[in-house]
């Protein structure tokens, strides 16, 4: 949101929050789908300006359509 962006100009070592907010929120979501026995992955990049070029802190993320099992087999996320 609008207003949380003060704080994170501010004080830059709240920035790793988000990063941890997009990775629980992923691996909740993929948790739930496919069950507690899976393993899921994100590759995640920072990003602190907007199309405009204002301060704007967010995270692109690449992520697997799917999770792996314990013995290995992938199992892809239901449509």
């Amino acid at each position: 949101p609008k207003r949380l962006r003060a704080y994170f100009r501010y004080d830059r070592k709240l920035l790793p929050t988000l990063y941890t907010a997009a990775w629980q929120s992923w691996n909740e979501y993929v948790l739930a789908a496919l069950g507690d026995e899976v393993t899921t992955g994100m590759i995640a990049s920072l990003h602190s300006a907007g199309g405009l070029l204002h301060f704007h802190p967010h995270i692109h993320t690449l992520v697997p359509p799917g999770a792996w099992h314990e013995d290995g087999s992938f199992i892809p996320l239901p449509a």
